[in-house]
């Protein structure tokens, strides 16, 4: 796939990417997709294991180390702190990644607990909360603008099941990444042709659909917003160049906290050595340096 020149994301935790890095090259076209659910305790949690995240951490310094493209992967469950996440963007991003996906979690019908998933209006809310100012952060998301302002509420959209399906080896999944209610089709086209699009969506009054705001479903419906009309298109062209601004004035101010906070303590001007805030600020500069990025 590679070598046609697709782009391939490969899902991992990275538990033992390690160990079979070697089996790979860097390569603009390969991305590697790793799951992380916020910070060392919440990741641990998620995955019901203590160590993964430090694991996943040192696995994603190895790979940038050797040149790979590396982006994060996170899930989003009712209950989650927005401080915590707001602080694991600022982490993840001092890792150097190439961009981070977001989304909050869809309620399986055959989930063991119901009460972990986020509704809708506690989507907007938690995401209003978290991502308000994340332009000015300088984070970067590998999502259209206009899907995350849809999170934030800013935006409506129907869902477009069909924007991101899912093919493994019995098919193409019917009716969505999500949802096989309608079994397999044997092509994309067919996939197309034979799902009734009307029993789907939001829109549809389908209880598996209500509280659905992933981005499986919802970030073909942003992309295709905006590229809908000229107006849309030059909007969202204002919206990348002014937050490509926003992100070189957010990591000057990180470079210059950071490098303002060491010369203070070499002078003297810092009476006991502060670990935490060199920590942060080396984290914001994108530095490793002191140990800092345990992210």
């Amino acid at each position: 796939m590679v070598d046609r020149n697709r782009y391939v994301y490969m899902c991992s935790n990275a538990i033992l990417l390690d160990k079979n890095l070697r089996r790979f090259k860097p390569d603009p076209h390969l991305i590697l997709s790793i799951h992380l659910d916020g910070r060392e305790p919440t990741h641990d949690r998620a995955v019901c294991r203590k160590g993964v995240y430090r694991t996943a951490v040192a696995a994603i310094k190895n790979a940038k180390a050797k040149g790979f493209q590396v982006m994060t992967n996170s899930t989003i469950f009712n209950g989650e702190d927005p401080g915590e996440f707001r602080q694991f963007f600022a982490e993840c991003s001092a890792l150097g990644i190439d961009g981070m996906m977001i989304s909050p979690g869809y309620a399986y019908e055959k989930a063991p607990q119901k009460d972990i998933f986020l509704k809708t209006e506690e989507t907007k809310k938690w995401f209003r909360e978290t991502l308000g100012d994340w332009r000015r952060q300088g984070w970067d998301f590998n999502h259209s603008p206009f899907y995350l302002d849809f999170l934030e509420g800013k935006r409506d959209y129907e869902c477009t099941p069909w924007g991101i399906p899912l093919r493994n080896v019995f098919g193409w999944q019917k009716p969505c990444y999500l949802l096989a209610d309608g079994g397999y089709a044997k092509s994309y086209q067919e996939l197309l042709d034979t799902t009734e699009w009307s029993r789907f969506g939001r829109a549809s009054g389908n209880p598996k659909c209500a509280q659905c705001m992933t981005h499986v479903g919802y970030e073909p419906s942003a992309v295709e917003d905006s590229f809908s009309s000229f107006p849309k298109f030059f909007e969202l062209l204002r919206d990348v160049a002014n937050t490509a601004r926003l992100a070189r004035v957010a990591h000057a101010r990180q470079a210059k906290s950071y490098e303002t906070l060491v010369a203070e303590y070499q002078g003297g001007q810092v009476s006991t050595f502060n670990k935490t805030k060199i920590d942060e600020g080396s984290a914001a500069n994108g530095n490793h340096r002191a140990g800092c990025v345990e992210c």
